[in-house]
């Protein structure tokens, strides 16, 4: 009798569960990397006995004991943290969260940031202030609005501020709260994939277009986006775009299925930011663009006052790629965005190379900060450093030796630049602190050893929130006593 083709489909299915079963017999624990030359690395690797048999690697005491302790703050201050009023006798911080802010003849490395979230509470100037972003940088530790999510959240809570900011066309992870549908014909140029000839890339080191439609065809192009609004709730929608040419597009808001508004708009050069009048917490909406295409770099989902923190992140990317942006398009931006703190947090991707000597990252970041404070002279800049990783290492999993070099090589650099630095290795619990954070209940780091799961990525947004108060306490009381002794603060 004939084989039929559900037997044949069984039949293969078993003969090569049977031979990756043979080859993890043979080669226990035997490593294939399936992306040579692209990050994140990507193992397929065989199983021993020893894993089957085996609970979790365990975590060295210190790094346990620091996590007991973070977990136990974290449910002491949780309901009342953000409410309190920031000041240097009242808000306790232990030594192993504080952030460097370094002070250059007065003026310390954050004051500038600290000086608009002033302005945002003062009861008499707070309705007059425009919406102060914050611009988050990274690669995949915060891409889908990883640990953005819950520093945004504090400082919304605490200073005012609505929606999730930045959103891209689209991106390879998904956001807890939008879903995005999109036209095929996007393609996407970035910073650090697919460059473009020129830097004029969005804020975001991002920078979607469409091309031109076969002839006789009209050039279209859309996305769409679902809001969940009992996650996030907005107040308006902004369209972030520009392009260098004088062109001509169209671009209509169809909610429901229906246009219900549309507008001309031209390319001039210049980085624009257009208001859609879509009615506040719409849940589900599409904008269409009609004609050649401009440079579209995503949208905002708003409040009008208060405090916004955009996503920028860059899977794979160690932050070169901001050198390759325009510097004046870039500086453009950042002042009529009213960008006024920017966070660099990378390092992860070159965890795997263990070199000897980081020397080469530290002049490299180097060169990206000082770009970037020259970018924006009136904003405050802060590097958050590597956290912990963890590899297999003969049965269990250890601490890479490289995570402390990098971390240093940072800090460095951003004590020559004059920018703060948070030490993200040491807040976590240092060596080791990765296995426990995974080996948690519930979990707070992934079974890679590197990326962090909902809970952990809550803690660090609350550990990174509490690090900022507490020096934002220390400007209070600086300002208070200048104020006092009837000393004019100087110009911010």
């Amino acid at each position: 009798m004939k084989p039929t083709p559900a037997f044949r489909a069984l039949f293969t299915l078993l003969l090569a569960g049977g031979l990756l079963a043979l080859w993890a017999g043979v080669q226990q624990g035997y490593s294939i990397r399936l992306n040579p030359g692209y990050t994140p690395h990507v193992f397929l690797r065989s199983p021993n006995l020893a894993d089957a048999l085996s609970y979790p690697p365990p975590a060295p005491p210190k790094a346990d004991t620091v996590l007991r302790q973070l977990l136990a703050e974290q449910r002491k201050q949780k309901t009342d943290s953000t409410k309190t009023k920031v000041k240097r006798d009242t808000l306790n911080i232990q030594a192993s969260i504080r952030l460097e802010n370094p002070d250059d003849e007065g003026h310390y490395a954050l004051d500038d940031f600290f000086s608009a979230l002033e302005q945002v509470e003062h009861p008499q100037v707070a309705d007059t202030v425009p919406l102060v972003r914050i611009a988050h940088y990274g690669d995949s530790q915060i891409e889908g609005d990883r640990t953005s999510v819950f520093l945004r959240w504090n400082f919304q809570r605490k200073f005012g501020g609505r929606g999730v900011g930045y959103l891209p066309v689209f991106e390879p992870a998904n956001h807890h709260s939008v879903k995005t549908t999109h036209s095929e014909n996007w393609k996407r140029n970035t910073i650090f994939f697919d460059k473009r000839k020129t830097g004029d890339y969005g804020i975001s080191g991002v920078v979607f277009r469409y091309p031109p439609a076969d002839k006789g065809k009209a050039t279209q192009a859309f996305v769409g986006m679902e809001v969940d609004t009992k996650r996030t709730r907005y107040d308006r929608l902004q369209l972030w775009w520009g392009g260098p040419a004088a062109v001509d597009f169209e671009l209509g808001l169809s909610v429901a299925d229906s246009l219900v508004w549309e507008d001309t708009l031209r390319t001039d050069g210049a980085f624009h930011t257009t208001t859609i009048p879509l009615a506040a917490n719409s849940e589900k909406f599409e904008l269409w663009f009609t004609g050649p295409s401009p440079d579209v770099y995503g949208v905002a989902l708003d409040g009008k006052r208060g405090v916004q923190l955009d996503n920028f992140p860059l899977r794979g990317h160690s932050g070169g790629g901001l050198l390759t942006m325009d510097e004046a398009y870039l500086r453009e931006q950042v002042d009529k965005l009213n960008t006024r703190l920017i966070i660099l947090q990378y390092g992860g991707n070159i965890v795997p190379y263990d070199n000897e000597d980081f020397t080469f990252y530290e002049e490299a970041l180097l060169r990206v900060l000082l770009r970037m404070k020259r970018v924006a002279p009136h904003a405050s800049i802060l590097v958050v450093g590597v956290g912990d990783m963890a590899r297999k290492v003969g049965e269990g999993y250890e601490s890479y030796p490289s995570v402390p070099k990098i971390r240093d090589a940072q800090k460095r650099a951003a004590k020559r630049a004059k920018c703060a630095f948070w030490d993200l290795y040491r807040a976590m619990g240092g060596e080791g602190s990765i296995i426990a954070w995974a080996n948690n209940d519930p979990p707070l780091a992934a079974s890679d050893y590197a990326h962090l799961d909902y809970p952990g990525q809550r803690l660090i947004g609350d550990l990174l929130f509490k690090a900022m108060m507490h020096e934002y306490g220390l400007y209070l009381n600086r300002l208070e006593a200048e104020r006092a002794a009837d000393v004019t603060p100087r110009p911010q």
